[in-house]
């Protein structure tokens, strides 16, 4: 099974290998469930199909990271892919894109929001595009610590007192 790491570099050499430089940055990708690996790929697949047909990029820089949130006064952490290009850019109204027959980020961005997720195009003519996914990460399990480790730790620190 191939890592989210390594599927994301084989997707950037798709770019290279079209003459793009491209830069890869992918952390905080370890010990994810299934359905956020496919849901972020999917997303920088969708990045680049559409660098590749409409961009007209010599640069592409993708990145995921880790960054804690706040929300409704619940901290929690979600997973963060950007895919930033300097192509031509477009302009972001959706009925233009439906009037080329173009809606693959119409559907990503629903399915991301039924994962709870966020989907921004950040896109004008001539600056080039970003796109930004962010897709909530389940809390962290908290470390289970076997009842005899802790009794082991206990009466260490009561002989310690002790000394």
């Amino acid at each position: 099974v191939q890592g989210l790491a390594t599927s994301l570099a084989d997707l950037a050499a798709t770019l290279e290998v079209r003459g793009l430089h491209v830069t890869v940055d992918v952390t905080g990708t370890e010990q994810l469930d299934e359905t956020t690996e496919a849901l972020v790929y999917r997303a920088a697949q969708e990045a680049v199909r559409n660098i590749v047909r409409h961009a007209d990029a010599s640069s592409v820089t993708l990145s995921v990271a880790r960054a804690g949130t706040l929300s409704a006064n619940k901290r929690g952490q979600e997973l963060v892919l950007r895919v930033r290009d300097n192509g031509c850019g477009f302009e972001t109204d959706n009925t233009a894109a439906r009037g080329r027959g173009s809606v693959g980020l119409e559907l990503l961005a629903a399915l991301v929001t039924s994962h709870g997720g966020t989907l921004t195009i950040d896109a004008s003519p001539g600056q080039g595009t970003e796109l930004v996914l962010r897709v909530p990460l389940p809390p962290s399990p908290a470390p289970t610590v076997d009842p005899a480790q802790r009794q082991d730790a206990h009466e260490q620190d009561v002989a310690g007192a002790l000394r």
